[in-house]
């Protein structure tokens, strides 16, 4: 008898480049919804800013769908994207 484990698609959070909110800020988002440490939380502020966009967070679909309507509600931009 053989078992298949069922894979559910995996999808990237990607945060974007925001103009509007002050930087800690986007640390503070970053280090609330994905319980990143604040040097992890501040790379990925860094980089969203200087390259435009940061991948946060790699999982199914349902919670990177609830992690984009988190990041909404501190005024962030995200994106969703599937996995290769």
């Amino acid at each position: 008898m053989t078992t298949r484990l069922l894979t559910l698609p995996r999808y990237r959070v990607i945060l974007h480049r925001s103009t509007g909110t002050d930087l800690p800020s986007v640390v503070r988002a970053v280090r609330q919804l994905t319980r990143y440490g604040d040097a992890e939380a501040t790379h990925r502020m860094w980089e969203a800013y200087h390259c435009g966009s940061s991948t946060v967070f790699v999982t199914h679909l349902e919670r990177a769908e609830l992690l984009n309507e988190q990041f909404a509600a501190f005024g962030l931009t995200t994106s969703l994207e599937p996995m290769p």
